[in-house]
């Protein structure tokens, strides 16, 4: 058991979601983060698979990003790249610079870079249907597939494969209706450190994602929503 290793995930996941952190503490954050992936390996690929799993769960199924697939990166049924820059505006109530310039836009800021590959298609794996342990693999293999040297593969890996997802997904949800607010997102992968890191209780992970998951038309809804504040 390490509370340590648990606080570690809390301290990053604050770190991201406050838009009061200095910058400086945001980057020792992923220090952090990259550390406890070199030191526990396994356990923090356990980690993060089990996040961008519950994240993705707590989805609508009419979402269309739960109908993407692999394609060198990922795309969506029609053919059009997925992670790009301003893949998913379609939840997003824009503003009029938002054409122009989607990171001085506020509201598109955390759309306006493409996903590295990698990280699109474990976007797709973790809205898909292949088991944890299948999802724990393709992100271990991740850091081999960043570069030659292990450390900086696993400085790559979490910065521009992992992180990026988990991020993304975290957002995704963000766009539909929270209970109580924006903390809310850093219970999924909170519980899953807790379970992972401490030992903790199953149920935690799943209880959570129960209560942040949106009924199967939240789509829809969202969509005529955003068509009525038009």
């Amino acid at each position: 058991m390490s509370l340590e290793d648990e606080h570690t995930v809390e301290r990053w996941l604050a770190a991201c979601t406050d838009q009061f952190v200095p910058p400086a503490t945001r980057m020792d954050a992923d220090l952090d983060m990259v550390e406890l992936f070199t030191r526990r390996p396994r356990d923090a690929a356990r980690w993060a698979a089990m996040s961008v799993r519950l994240l993705a769960d707590t989805l609508p199924r009419d979402d269309p990003w739960r109908r993407l697939r692999a394609d060198g990166g990922a795309v969506h049924v029609d053919g059009l790249p997925a992670g790009v820059v301003l893949d998913g505006l379609d939840l997003v109530q824009p503003t009029p610079t938002t054409s122009l310039d989607a990171a001085r836009d506020i509201s598109t800021a955390h759309l306006a870079d493409d996903l590295h590959p990698l990280a699109a298609r474990i976007l797709v794996y973790a809205l898909g249907e292949v088991t944890l342990p299948t999802l724990t693999h393709r992100l271990m293999r991740v850091t081999e597939a960043m570069h030659e040297k292990p450390a900086r593969s696993i400085f790559d890996a979490w910065l521009h494969c992992i992180s990026p997802v988990i991020l993304r997904l975290m957002a995704r949800r963000r766009e539909y209706h929270l209970p109580t607010g924006q903390w809310d997102l850093l219970a999924p992968p909170a519980q899953a450190a807790r379970f992972i890191f401490n030992e903790g209780p199953l149920d935690g992970p799943l209880e959570v994602t129960r209560r942040l998951a949106l009924p199967a038309d939240a789509y829809a809804q969202r969509l005529d929503a955003l068509r009525c504040v038009d």
